[in-house]
């Protein structure tokens, strides 16, 4: 009988069944050392420490069986938002200056702030793509269970299961009710008609979305979750051993590429 495949509901794509083979790093130490990867990248500004720290990271979570493909259909929104979070970045001063022409137009841009601009986006995908290709090498139990082997707070663990939960209900509600809409002719109906179908649709996604998500918390909390007797991952030494290891090769990158 052919096993059925479990939809994932969540904004990343985590794994949807446990799998058999062994993993070098526990769920804890893999969601360790991508957070130690991620401090990294924040801390220094150099394009090819970023590039050298982020294919590093790829590379030890291919060996996790990271599903690359999974992660990639969400570097184009994420290189949107990142475009318009770095995009003030591209005004800082300067003395050298990037002259562009565009036909009749002569753009005079601070050399500063392009690099300044580039080193954002560089760090946030870097960042999008090492966290996505982390989920993929686990469920959304395991990836729970992780932090709370490393001590973090439950209401941030609770925040960040209702945000990844809440916006794929969003998007879903909201393509639902665009549809509905489409099929009943606002295309060709007048502005004001449609600015006021517009406002509806937010209005109405934002309240279906939210009694949705209320059902999602409800639903956890009779299953156990905040009770204070959910069990967590054991932290191995085998595991610590293992993090001290892969720490060094980032050291040595940090010494000969970054220059410090």
């Amino acid at each position: 009988m052919p096993q059925q495949t479990v939809k994932n509901n969540f904004l990343l794509p985590f794994r949807t069944e446990r799998k058999s083979f062994h993993m070098v790093l526990s769920a804890p130490f893999r969601l360790l050392f991508v957070l130690t990867l991620l401090i990294i990248l924040l801390v220094f500004p150099n394009y090819l420490l970023i590039g050298s720290i982020f294919l590093f990271g790829i590379i030890i979570l291919l060996f996790h069986k990271a599903n690359l493909r999974r992660a990639f259909p969400l570097i184009f929104p994420a290189f949107l938002i990142l475009f318009v979070l770095s995009f003030p970045a591209i005004f800082t001063r300067g003395e050298a200056e990037v002259r562009w022409s565009i036909g009749e137009l002569d753009l005079v841009l601070k050399e500063e702030g392009l690099n300044n601009m580039g080193i954002v986006l560089a760090r946030g995908l870097a960042s999008v793509l090492l966290v996505t290709a982390l989920t993929t090498t686990m469920t959304i139990e395991e990836f729970i269970q992780a932090h709370k082997a490393l001590k973090v707070p439950r209401l941030f663990i609770l925040t960040i299961l209702l945000i990844m939960r809440y916006t794929p209900l969003m998007i879903e509600e909201g393509r639902e009710i665009n549809t509905a809409q489409k099929l009943r002719g606002i295309e060709t109906a007048s502005f004001k008609r449609r600015f006021k179908a517009r406002g509806a649709l937010i209005g109405s996604t934002i309240i279906k979305s939210i009694n949705k998500g209320t059902e999602v918390y409800e639903a956890m909390i009779l299953r156990g979750f905040g009770s204070g007797n959910e069990k967590s991952t054991p932290l191995k030494t085998t595991d610590f051993i293992v993090f001290l290891c892969l720490m060094a090769p980032l050291i040595v990158i940090i010494w000969f590429i970054g220059g410090y």
